[in-house]
């Protein structure tokens, strides 16, 4: 993801992460899921500062994002993504070339300043 490279890394470990405890203890009764979620009402924005950059798509409120993550684990889902925006964006790779992605994505991501 241009301009949030680590950021990016980061929640591709934990996807990964996440995926690989699910399997390795799906039959021991222990559940996992990894929770993606879109832009969440949280002061995360606030910390970074510039909220309108940040943000894609409209901030959901907590409740919502939890509510879809226990909906997942009550079915033992690998993982949820929560947010039509961010279910498009997961879903787009899988078509498209990876360069295309990544240039699509430095556009929507590019810095207004």
């Amino acid at each position: 993801m241009p301009y949030q490279a680590v950021y990016a890394a980061s929640k591709a470990f934990l996807q990964s992460f996440s995926e690989a405890l699910w399997a390795e203890n799906r039959h021991r009764g222990v559940r996992v899921v990894a929770c993606c979620p879109a832009a969440t009402d949280t002061e995360y924005f606030e910390v970074l500062g510039n909220e309108e950059e940040a943000r894609f798509g409209v901030k959901r409120p907590p409740s919502g994002v939890v509510d879809a993550a226990l909906h997942a684990l009550e079915r033992n889902r690998l993982s949820v993504i929560v947010g039509l925006p961010w279910k498009l964006t997961a879903l787009a790779p899988r078509f498209l070339p990876r360069a295309t992605v990544a240039k699509i994505s430095e556009r929507t991501t590019r810095p207004k300043h």
